[in-house]
């Protein structure tokens, strides 16, 4: 059984198996990004996870995805779900979590990466603007969602 539960302050091995996840859910998600940019951001990116808000789905003390959320911005930075635990409603639950603690969302999603932006819509997230990524050459949309 999966378990939602914020994290404050992750261990090394939860860092790990946090970054595991990303990396290999960015790589996946993002196949029309190099990976090389991927694989350059992983320090950058270890030094950020443990300064946001973290919400992690686990089973059995394993996380098995995440979303980290950035307070002064009201981003969510990130939602990752491990490849073996997608479609079974994870990502679901971890926007529910923090959709239930925030009035305001907003996120960022390459227009290319169709699966994740379906699902924000799904999840009632309208998009507000389209930018052009320059550092990877790729059409951003900003999503926006608020409380009822």
């Amino acid at each position: 059984m999966v378990e939602i539960v914020s994290l404050t302050t992750p261990t090394a091995k939860e860092l790990d198996q946090l970054m595991q996840i990303w990396l290999s859910g960015n790589l996946t998600a993002h196949d029309f990004v190099s990976r090389d940019y991927w694989l350059s951001h992983q320090d950058q990116v270890r030094e950020l996870l443990p300064t946001s808000q973290l919400i992690v789905a686990k089973n059995n003390q394993v996380i098995v995805g995440f979303l980290g959320y950035v307070a002064e911005s009201h981003e969510i930075a990130g939602l990752f779900v491990a490849h073996d635990w997608q479609h079974q409603g994870i990502g679901r639950q971890l926007m529910a979590a923090l959709k239930a603690e925030k009035p305001v969302l907003v996120l960022y999603a390459y227009e290319r990466n169709q699966a994740a932006c379906q699902f924000y819509q799904q999840q009632d997230f309208k998009i507000t603007r389209r930018q052009l990524d320059e550092t990877v050459g790729q059409v951003e949309l900003e999503f926006s969602w608020s409380a009822k």
